[in-house]
């Protein structure tokens, strides 16, 4: 899908309830390249934290699953600003 310009989303919703291992998320990342996704946390509902605080929570097991401040800023910034950028003819 990445190959034809799909951007995937990676939910820390599913890590924080513990349905999807933080590591499984970090490796299909690295696999699909840090350009093709948009992390999310999904977060919002009564028995969730706030979405800020999710985001944050994100960053942190990915770092503690090797990827780097530079990778975080990529996936975290650059990423969904490229999503909503636009050029002016």
């Amino acid at each position: 899908a990445v190959r034809c310009g799909a951007v995937l989303e990676f939910s820390f919703f599913t890590v924080f309830y513990n349905r999807t291992p933080i590591e499984d998320i970090a490796g299909h990342i690295r696999t699909v390249g840090l350009e093709n996704v948009l992390p999310t946390s999904d977060f919002g509902q009564v028995d969730s934290p706030h979405s800020d605080e999710g985001i944050l929570m994100f960053m942190r097991q990915l770092m503690d699953n090797g990827l780097t401040e530079d990778d975080i800023r990529r996936l975290f910034c650059d990423n969904p600003k490229s999503l909503v950028s636009w050029k002016k003819k």
